[in-house]
């Protein structure tokens, strides 16, 4: 990764050996690390820990894709890259359907994951980047036909978006 935002990546991969080769090409590539064995430590992690990239095994006990839909729905900014070994082209549509952006058939090679990676920080970066120039137009030039540029409007704005992001 060129910036200097260092970005958090879960690991999410039942075999103990392919998950710690996989946290090995995110380190390397500039990824903070978390890793998770099951679903439900995808769903614990992600509720509680701030996710930028998301790398997970689709076909984990309690997973598949209604996991990808919990993730995108409780984390709708992480990029979630899907590893399975089972790949089949309708799957993986499937998988882009639920809000992945990337998909990896098992094994995967070193380089193959790292440039998945490196697509998916950039991908982040780009949208987070997109946020906050939406969000400083937003107060320079007004929100929702509010106009004015004081402090106190300034505050209201932010106060506003704080409380619309929480949904």
């Amino acid at each position: 990764m060129s910036e200097s935002r260092v970005l958090n990546l879960l690991v999410v991969e039942s075999d103990a050996a392919l998950r710690e080769a996989c946290r090995h090409v995110a380190v390397r590539c500039g990824f903070a690390t978390r890793d998770v064995s099951d679903a439900q430590g995808v769903r614990d992690t992600i509720r509680s820990a701030d996710v930028h990239v998301l790398l997970m095994d689709i076909r984990l006990p309690g997973g598949g894709l209604e996991l990808l839909r919990e993730v995108r729905e409780t984390r709708p900014d992480c990029v979630v890259v899907i590893a399975s070994a089972t790949y089949s082209l309708q799957f993986a549509v499937e998988a882009m359907r639920y809000g992945a952006y990337d998909f990896l058939g098992k094994p995967f090679h070193y380089e193959e994951l790292r440039l998945s990676l490196e697509r998916a920080a950039d991908k982040w970066k780009r949208a987070f980047e997109s946020r906050a120039i939406r969000e400083q137009l937003s107060i320079e030039h007004g929100y929702m036909n509010m106009v004015g540029k004081t402090p106190a409007m300034e505050k209201l704005y932010t106060l506003i978006q704080r409380t619309s992001a929480r949904g």
